[in-house]
């Protein structure tokens, strides 16, 4: 796969930490999954978590959705909240490959990871001196990425956070957990939730 493709997946997955505008639908429903990219994919996030309609978008082939406090989106204190408080995005790419592909390539996003475009991809400035990759690994059929973004204009965000990459079907699915700047995550609670999340998505998707 060439630079810039890597490039364009990555990228997408920061709109997990840029915000989004044209919601799939504004209110105080905060329902605990939804169906994206065509009917396809299922997104459910561990206890605790629901969909933010208002903050997600599906454009038939891609779709992002952002989860958080099911209180908090409800606007319901009597509604569960998560153990671990944070935001959790997935991005979901159009129909390009199969799973198997997905795992051969990830050793190869893993290194480019490392690279500036890499972490200029990552960057919500797009700046790659703004970022800072902590860790990658590749466990299974699974990229992790640990990082710290410093790019301003988030506020209330934690520059800390986690992402895994992962085929289900014949998408690529990038999931990701931030914490608050006033509540920070630890690193093995980052990976839990981070590991939780992915499992309850491929579970729900027959993975």
């Amino acid at each position: 796969m060439t630079t810039l493709s890597f490039r364009v997946l990555l990228a997408g997955a920061v709109l997990a930490l840029t915000g989004c505008a044209d919601g799939i639908e504004v209110g105080r429903a905060a329902p605990q999954s939804i169906v994206v990219a065509g009917d396809s994919v299922v997104i459910s996030g561990p206890p605790g978590f629901c969909v933010d309609r208002g903050a997600s978008r599906d454009s038939g082939d891609r779709a992002f959705v952002l989860l958080g406090s099911c209180a908090a989106i409800s606007r319901n204190p009597r509604q569960p909240s998560p153990g671990v408080p944070g935001l959790l995005t997935v991005t979901v790419s159009n129909g390009w490959a199969e799973e198997a592909a997905v795992r051969d390539m990830l050793s190869e996003m893993a290194a480019f990871i490392e690279t500036p475009d890499g972490r200029a991809a990552l960057s919500r400035s797009g700046r790659a001196e703004t970022v800072d990759v902590l860790e990658t690994q590749v466990r299974g059929d699974t990229l992790y990425i640990h990082a710290r973004d410093s790019s301003g204009g988030q506020i209330g965000v934690a520059p800390d956070y986690w992402r895994a990459l992962f085929g289900v079907k014949d998408r690529l699915l990038t999931v990701s957990v931030v914490g608050f700047e006033e509540a920070p995550i630890s690193e093995d609670a980052g990976l839990s939730v981070l590991d939780a999340f992915a499992a309850r998505i491929r579970a729900e998707n027959g993975a």
